[in-house]
């Protein structure tokens, strides 16, 4: 099911900051995990969330869950902001986090070796108190691991048991278990197989086509993203460089750090990629101490002494937005002459 723009958002994140204090990395420093994230998810979307390692995506993805509270801005499901005032503890209301759910990296350190499959994709049924009954429960874990693509005669057995494939089914079947309304999977394929991966990404398909559940998809590899995604976000250093529909980023590209990244992807034809390898100079900033300006100005060939000075905000480009000052506009299109009879 393709997001409806006479829908309102089902999850909304505005103005996100994390920072961390202290720890092996920060050498003493404050690390700027998140800077400042703006984002939208609309009922049965995809949203794609791509970007080099340590940009700061599996924070945002904790803090789309309320695994983490964010030092700045707000996450809201419907309208309803995680951490309202007068909460217990601060913490995300019961009813917020059953509709919110969260499918992990590594199905095998994601799920606790001393629970049977049956305990672990019940534990939610449990929290929220949807089965009358032992028996109830029972079936509904079986109907939960028959629609992620398990037997249900399996149920009885542990996480060492199975594939690495099948460990993550059963965290999808975990997720599954509250019938939420958006489900964060952070990097879900990238601890698996080649050969497994494909049929994790059909299975999210498929479970959203049935289900009509939205989906945040964050992973490092553009074809996988491209695939399942109605909408993408490129991340960098913190912060969204560019945003919007699937065929717009991947087909124009906006900002010179989405053109580097699709330059450098893999593809079966290479000389018949369309565009030429762009090779960035030096290595990503440190996230305790990143350039002022646009983040991205120490690597980019368009950079200009207003890059370093400026910050730019995303802006409307064609039909999607881009942070960046010389953004590439899409070319116009030149109308059809019209016909004389």
């Amino acid at each position: 099911m393709a997001p409806s723009p006479d829908h309102e958002p089902v999850l909304t994140a505005s103005n996100l900051h994390k920072t961390y204090r202290g720890g092996l990395l920060s050498r003493g420093g404050a690390v700027r995990a998140v800077a400042g994230v703006d984002l939208e998810l609309y009922p049965g979307e995809t949203l794609g969330i791509v970007g080099e390692s340590g940009c700061g995506k599996s924070t945002l993805a904790r803090m789309l869950v309320g695994l983490e509270r964010p030092d700045e801005g707000e996450v809201a499901f419907r309208g309803r902001p995680f951490f309202g005032r007068g909460l217990s503890g601060g913490g995300v209301p019961r009813d917020i986090r059953r509709r919110v759910q969260m499918v992990f990296q590594d199905p095998l350190t994601s799920l606790n070796p001393r629970m049977t499959v049956h305990d672990i994709v019940a534990e939610p049924l449990r929290v929220h108190r949807l089965a009358r009954d032992a028996r109830a429960m029972r079936d509904r874990v079986g109907e939960l691991l028959e629609l992620v693509g398990l037997s249900p005669d399996r149920m009885h057995r542990f996480p060492h048991e199975f594939s690495g494939g099948q460990r993550q089914r059963v965290g999808i079947a975990r997720a599954l278990a509250t019938e939420p309304d958006v489900i964060v999977c952070d990097e879900p394929v990238s601890a698996l197989d080649m050969s497994v991966q494909a049929q994790v990404v059909n299975l999210f398909a498929e479970l959203q086509r049935t289900l009509g559940v939205a989906l945040v998809f964050i992973a490092h590899d553009l074809a996988v993203v491209r695939h399942v995604s109605h909408r993408v976000g490129v991340m960098y250093l913190g912060r969204v460089a560019e945003m919007g529909p699937a065929a717009g980023v991947y087909g124009a590209p906006a900002h010179p750090y989405t053109m580097a990244l699709l330059s450098a992807a893999p593809v079966p034809k290479p000389r018949l990629r369309g565009r030429s390898r762009i090779m960035l100079a030096g290595d990503p900033p440190s996230p305790v101490a990143p350039p002022p300006g646009c983040r991205f100005h120490t690597r980019c060939w368009k950079a200009t002494d207003r890059c370093s000075e400026v910050e730019p905000a995303l802006e409307a480009v064609g039909d999607h937005y881009a942070a960046c000052h010389y953004a590439e506009r899409p070319p116009e299109r030149t109308p059809s002459p019209e016909r004389t009879t």
